[in-house]
């Protein structure tokens, strides 16, 4: 007669990961980028995963505005418009004054909002012209090239100067031929040093993840703030010629409530506190050694 007096549950290890290896693959995901960003071009990035990479194409048809903060670097002329390209121009630049830029970025502006009603077939000195402008910010109807709509100067700190662009249909290159023609325009050259786009549509750096918060629980509550924005953009603005701004309405975002990696700005302070305590021990230590009366 077999009797059992105790029991104890093992360990199924037909589902381990050490036996079955990952529950996922990275062909499991497929992430895209709405815009193309390069090593030049930081700050905001709409990315689409999975099913989410249909929906890319329907968002370039709206040609939501992009703000950008562009840094250029006056006197300087490189082959691909950019401080790391190879040099082929200096000239001076201590004729350009901050109001001299601003003069040049509001004609640069007036000369884009021009094309922006030639693009869309209507004479700038019609009556449907004035209306298309009532209506809201006039866009193209396709997408050909890119139309700035506000250039401003925001810090100019000679030989650098950073600008806001609000545009549409833009790319990489064409921000940096934007810096050297503004450059110049200002009759000296420039180069651009940094692209940083803070607005897309929108989306704005509020919405964004940084490196040290991504986790599951914060893609998964960013993805669904990211998509309230979404529908409610595509209720607002379903005409594509002309969308007039209309206030976002308040999305509860819920990032705040996760910290970022268990606080890892107090974590790097503590520890370098730790590091200045330990360095003081070993100086006093090694001093000891030779003449104690010098111990602070």
């Amino acid at each position: 007669l077999l009797k059992i007096k105790s029991y104890k549950q093992q360990i199924d290890y037909s589902d381990h990961p050490l036996v079955v290896g990952e529950g996922y693959q990275l062909c499991d995901f497929q992430v895209e980028p709405v815009i193309e960003t390069n090593a030049l071009t930081s700050g905001l990035c709409l990315i689409g995963i999975n099913s989410g990479c249909d929906l890319i194409a329907a968002m370039k048809r709206l040609r939501p505005l992009s703000e950008y903060h562009i840094t250029g670097m006056l006197g300087r002329a490189t082959i691909d418009h950019s401080v790391q390209g190879k040099i082929v121009e200096k000239s001076t630049y201590k004729h350009v004054t901050c109001t001299n830029l601003n003069r040049v970025l509001a004609k640069l502006t007036a000369n884009n909002l021009k094309a922006a009603f030639d693009s869309a077939g209507v004479d700038l000195q019609s009556q449907k012209a004035f209306e298309l402008a009532s209506q809201g910010l006039v866009r193209p109807r396709e997408d050909s090239f890119p139309i700035f709509y506000k250039l401003c100067v925001v810090q100019f700190r000679k030989p650098f100067f950073t600008m806001k662009v609000k545009c549409v249909n833009e790319d990489e290159a064409s921000l940096k031929t934007l810096v050297h023609e503004v450059g110049l325009s200002a009759k000296t050259t420039a180069a651009c040093v940094s692209i940083r786009r803070v607005r897309h549509g929108h989306f704005s750096l509020q919405h964004a993840l940084l490196v040290k918060q991504i986790s599951l629980q914060n893609i998964i509550n960013n993805l669904i703030t990211c998509q309230r924005i979404w529908d409610w953009s595509q209720q607002n603005c379903q005409n594509t010629s002309t969308i007039k701004r209309r206030p976002l309405p308040e999305i509860p975002t819920v990032l705040d409530l996760i910290p970022a990696d268990d606080n890892l700005a107090a974590v790097e302070e503590e520890e370098e506190e730790e590091c200045t305590r330990n360095d003081n021990i070993q100086r006093k230590e090694f001093i000891s050694k030779f003449d104690p009366f010098l111990i602070e």
